[in-house]
């Protein structure tokens, strides 16, 4: 049965998920030691951690690495895939530090001091025509900031999210999450809820840049076929309601934010469904390509978009990674 998360009914937590009881005190704790330090500190902080998992963490860098020889080619040095890498672990550090700031800091009607806002005519164009929006983002900068966004424009967004494993987490997440302004829709179930929300003339966000195992659809991303949910198009497609792609990067300062809406994409529908989710998923992989173009440091590069490959196409053979690995003793 689908679900928005205000609505989940809560019951026995099965043995396997006390297991999960430790990781969520540790997050808890450390959350509250990170609530306590100067800003300065906890964001030096979390560069400072970020630059010890890039140098212990040699299968997330080695993915790091063969992603970005895949996207650019020769287009980047070493040194500069380097600097891209090591911004993608610092982003994913930072965006929790800067999450637990935000919270200790944000009041009602002042996000304005944290997020700059860009093409917030396009949602609202589309809005004030009686339509439903399908949000489309990755993780790109802070993608959290996101939900705070509902707050600033008025825009009533719900995020489709993944449940996690440890129903401890997760429900502090959700907590997270309702706190910025966003509600939630669990994935497990999620199109007949979407399509609800999107009817009553709200927005439905969904993160589409993770690689999808099973029934995903192939498109161009960065020049290589990348699987790719179809859940954006086929919600944009039954409800006829624009697709928008949103994102977020981070800006010189801190806890500062752009949020760029880019121009809808109209929902397609004919007699060819697929050719329909074909078409709109190439049109926001597009978009959403160029807006990491823009900042590759803050896109999340460690995780291996590219896995699934295309039955057509036989496996890839293993990019040539000698001269990469030792790069950053060059």
């Amino acid at each position: 049965m689908a679900r928005r998360a205000g609505k989940i009914i809560r019951g026995r937590k099965s043995p396997r998920a006390i297991v999960g009881i430790p990781i969520y005190l540790i997050v808890r704790f450390l959350g509250a030691i990170i609530g306590r330090m100067p800003l300065g500190l906890s964001l030096a902080s979390a560069r400072a951690a970020a630059w010890v998992a890039y140098q212990l963490d040699r299968r997330h860098h080695r993915i790091a690495t063969e992603n970005l020889m895949q996207a650019y080619g020769d287009a980047l040095s070493a040194a500069e895939r380097e600097r891209i890498i090591l911004g993608a672990y610092q982003n994913l550090t930072l965006n929790v530090v800067e999450i637990i700031q935000v919270l200790r800091r944000l009041r009602p009607g002042e996000e304005g001091r944290y997020i700059e806002l860009s093409g917030e005519e396009h949602p609202a164009g589309v809005l004030s025509a009686g339509k439903g929006i399908v949000l489309v983002s990755g993780h790109l900068g802070n993608w959290e900031m996101l939900s705070a966004v509902a707050r600033m424009t008025s825009i009533p967004i719900h995020g489709v999210v993944q449940p996690r494993a440890n129903p401890w987490l997760e429900e502090y997440l959700l907590r997270i999450r309702r706190a910025l302004g966003a509600e939630i829709v669990m994935k497990k179930g999620a199109v007949r809820a979407s399509i609800d929300v999107l009817r009553e003339g709200k927005a439905v966000g969904i993160l589409v840049d993770q690689n999808q195992r099973r029934d995903g659809i192939f498109v161009d991303f960065f020049g290589r076929k990348a699987s790719t949910v179809r859940a954006a198009a086929l919600l944009a497609r039954r409800a006829g309601a624009p697709i928008v792609v949103v994102y977020v990067r981070r800006l010189p300062g801190n806890l500062r934010y752009l949020v760029r809406f880019l121009e809808p994409i109209p929902a397609v529908r004919t007699s060819s469904a697929a050719e329909d989710i074909q078409k709109m998923t190439e049109q926001f992989t597009r978009q959403l390509e160029g807006a990491i173009r823009e900042c590759p440091e803050q896109w999340l590069w460690l995780h291996r978009r590219w896995r699934t490959r295309p039955p057509e196409e036989k496996a890839a053979p293993t990019p040539d990674l000698a001269g990469a690995r030792d790069s950053r003793n060059a």
